[in-house]
């Protein structure tokens, strides 16, 4: 999805992945989180190994997450806020509440 929103210039790819970014980190640290509490009997480098792979996972939707709002708000225009046409397509055309395809 960040590929075709860079190589399309697509802003509705961009803003799916922008609105997407919190529900991965969520789903991310749930599991987590069930990993510790559920796997008292583990080995504990496995369990390490799995963890780490977890933050991870979070770092690269970060880092997508970045990618994307390049997108939306072009580097030139750091620092400024994103153009209003800009934003009502992406208001228009995002769903925050779409789940995880």
């Amino acid at each position: 999805m960040t590929l075709n929103a860079i190589r399309d210039d697509d802003i509705n790819a961009a803003a799916h992945v922008l609105n997407i970014y919190d529900e991965v980190s969520d789903i991310c640290d749930g599991i987590i989180k069930k990993i510790m509490i559920e796997n008292t009997n583990a080995i504990p480098k496995d369990l390490v190994a799995l963890i780490l792979l977890l933050r991870y996972f979070k770092r690269v939707n970060a880092h997508l997450k970045n990618v994307c709002s390049a997108v939306i708000n072009p580097f030139h225009r750091i620092g400024y806020k994103p153009k209003k046409k800009h934003m009502v397509k992406i208001n228009k055309l995002s769903d925050p509440d779409e789940p995880l395809e």
